[in-house]
């Protein structure tokens, strides 16, 4: 015998032979197929005993029906179904209930309501059969009746509801928490947070965390709008964040959906003048600063940057010190792409802002932003203006040691004269603090802009005991401010009382020159110097002297001006320095020139050098070929570019350096040459060969 026989038995009327079977094989072997036989058999019997009205054996083998189910594997829930479709059958009222069911069903909902209720208010309550379809009808009828029903009759049914036994999580439930959001925009006394708390957060289904779309439009998950709507009616984050765990929400993306609707409002203010913009940046940081990092805390940040300017800018640092720098993200250091165009990074943003509002406030408090400043100049290390912002910070707040070694690096990158000016009121002692403030006179500047320069200058050379270059720097001081109507400090005031600028130099660009050096060997200890030639000058596009040097292995080339280096002037073509030299970060095409020294040593002396022979020359052209030994070097020579005019065959000494042509090819360029007794063999060519001549017998 097998369950199939028993399922033929039973679908043939023979329901007592079927229930024998099945009681006999379910004793032998309980499976869940020896389930599942007896459950149907059972099934087919209960709905005799209800034509019947047999009340009694009825109730008994629906208490045995729920024991099989409680064993039975049912996820198609088809058992389930059936044992609810018979405890609705069997209920007394069950046609009065089938009718109200029927009725809610084509939109008679007051009618289908008024059944159950009564039905409730008599037996104490519905069976646990009826108890979905009591629900549905709970939320049709509230759907429909909204806007006409009361406050309370609306918290009445919500109230019923909960009390129900219907299957949860499941989509009727999740509608009931979006009617109840309704209810509560419909209904200020309606407290929605009490409510969800009944309703369970742990009944969310993944639909209702997910994001939909509609008519190609997003619809933000039911689990996001009922946290905003919380927002709104004022609820605070923390009884938010408790109401939501055991959510499958975690803590950040709860955090996010706060935040998103905090973000939205004071957006929503920012396009307006209204003043309780302020209150709600305030309110917002007060909240979330000691959360962890988002998108929306981000885009909070950039609204304020935005929204804190001219007047109102002083607010940032308040706002800033709360939202908490520490909660810039990754992204938030990465430029920013729109349109095509690149934006400079949030983080780099926030710095320059915090930097004006502390400059306007003395640095009061400057000391707390340091390590957002030193993080920034380490992410950024080509920014010059950056790690300076950083370095005046470490000043100010006594940590000049490691300013000072941050401006060696700084006026190798940022070689202007406000930075060396900066540099020199770190030094104390008076000869290397002349010497940095001779770097900045030397560079260009304008005389409004230079005026405290030169003021340090005087106190410097005072300090010094030297009175006439003191006294010079006074007076080009007063001068620059005289020249624009602008009155003078009073350091100047103070200086005059022990300074004549009657006994003054012309000017002090002697003793800049002698001092500027000085300072060298302490700045650019770190920079190894470089031997260059000078192996060109000439006029730029605006008529002005440029200089070109190249190391002697061809991997360096850089111009520069005589503005810079004024020795420059009197160099010629071939003279040889002592350079230091920076490469871009950014760009390592560019190289920036440092330090030159002028070194004592002949003409062309760093470049290499090689045996060449003239193997041709045309007078008639005015040139003449070299070419060294294996091509090496092959050159041709017109004489206006050298004094020498040689003949076929002699041996010169060539002075070359190598470099790049367009094509980016290496070639070997002949700067100079000169006459040599030497000789290289291995240009010379011996041939044999018979000679005949041509002779008078006389001869």
């Amino acid at each position: 015998m097998s369950c199939r026989e028993v399922t033929s038995l039973r679908k043939n009327g023979r329901l007592n032979e079927a229930y024998k079977l099945a009681l006999q094989e379910l004793n032998n072997e309980q499976n869940e197929w020896t389930l599942s036989a007896m459950f149907w058999v059972l099934n087919d019997c209960c709905k005799i005993y209800i034509e019947n009205k047999d009340q009694e054996k009825l109730n008994s083998v629906l208490i045995k029906m729920q024991g099989l189910l409680e064993l039975m594997r049912d996820e198609e829930k088809y058992a389930k179904k059936a044992l609810d479709s018979l405890r609705r059958r069997s209920n007394a009222e069950y046609n009065n209930l089938c009718e109200a069911i029927k009725l809610s069903k084509q939109g008679e909902n007051e009618k289908a309501l008024a059944i159950f209720q009564k039905y409730t208010q008599e037996y104490g309550g519905v069976d646990n059969a009826f108890h979905e379809a009591y629900a549905w009808i709970i939320y049709r009828y509230l759907s429909a009746s909204l806007s006409v029903i009361s406050s309370v009759e609306a918290r009445s049914l919500l109230r019923d509801y909960i009390a129900l036994n219907n299957e949860r999580p499941s989509q009727l439930h999740s509608l009931f928490i979006n009617l109840a959001a309704k209810v509560s925009d419909c209904f200020p006394d309606f407290k929605l947070l009490p409510f969800i708390k009944l309703w369970n957060v742990s009944n969310f289904t993944v639909d209702d965390r997910s994001t939909k779309e509609l008519d190609d439009k997003s619809i933000k998950p039911l689990t996001v709008r009922l946290i905003q709507r919380l927002v709104k009616a004022g609820i605070g984050v923390d009884d938010i964040l408790t109401t939501f765990e055991g959510s499958g929400m975690t803590n950040v993306d709860v955090l996010e959906a706060i935040r998103e609707s905090y973000y939205w409002n004071i957006y929503n203010l920012s396009k307006t003048n209204d003043s309780s913009l302020w209150r709600a940046y305030s309110n917002y940081v007060s909240a979330f600063g000691k959360y962890p990092a988002s998108i929306h805390h981000s885009q909070i940040l950039m609204s304020a940057l935005w929204s804190m300017q001219g007047e109102n800018e002083y607010r940032f640092l308040s706002f800033f010190s709360q939202w908490n720098w520490n909660n810039l993200m990754e992204a938030d250091w990465e430029p920013r792409y729109k349109d095509g165009d690149e934006f400079e990074p949030l983080a780099l943003k926030c710095v320059s802002k915090l930097f004006r509002v502390l400059k306007a406030r003395r640095f009061d408090e400057s000391a707390n932003y340091l390590p957002l400043f030193e993080k920034a100049a380490e992410r950024f290390p080509s920014n010059g203006q950056l790690k300076r912002k950083y370095a005046l910070l470490l000043s100010v707040n006594d940590r000049k040691e490691k300013a000072c070694e941050l401006y060696k690096e700084l006026v190798v990158v940022l070689d202007e004269w406000y930075v060396w000016y900066e540099f020199s009121r770190l030094v104390k002692d008076a000869e290397l603090k002349l010497s940095l403030l001779s770097k900045a006179l030397l560079l260009p500047s304008t005389e409004d802009l230079i005026g405290e320069v030169r003021l340090a200058a005087a106190a410097c050379l005072l300090d010094m005991q030297r009175e006439k270059d003191a006294a010079t720097e006074l007076y080009l001081y007063k001068k620059g401010k005289e020249d624009k109507g602008r009155s003078v400090s009073s350091l100047c005031l103070k200086l005059e009382k022990v300074l004549n600028i009657n006994e003054r130099n012309k000017n002090n660009i002697a003793l800049y020159t002698q001092y500027a050096t000085l300072c060298e060997s302490y700045v650019y200890s770190k920079v190894v110097p470089t031997v260059m030639i000078l192996i060109a000058v000439y006029l730029n596009a605006a008529g002005k002297s440029r200089y070109k040097l190249i190391d002697a292995d061809g991997e360096i080339m850089t111009t520069t001006s005589a503005g810079r280096f004024r020795f420059l002037k009197g160099a010629s073509e071939g003279d040889v320095f002592e350079c230091r030299l920076h490469r871009d970060v950014a760009d390592e095409t560019k190289i920036h020139l440092l330090t030159m020294v002028p070194l004592k040593t002949d003409k062309w002396a760093a470049c290499k050098t090689r045996i060449v022979v003239v193997d041709g020359v045309n007078d008639v052209k005015k040139l003449f070929h070299v070419v060294s030994a294996k091509g090496f070097l092959s050159e041709v020579v017109y004489y206006d570019k050298t004094c020498l005019r040689p003949q076929k065959g002699d041996f010169l000494q060539a002075f070359y350096y190598p470099t790049k042509d367009k094509m980016g090819r290496r070639r070997m360029v002949i700067a100079h040459l000169e006459k040599t007794d030497e000789v290289d063999s291995a240009l010379l060519k011996e041939v044999e060969r018979p000679l005949v001549m041509n002779a008078k017998k006389r001869s």
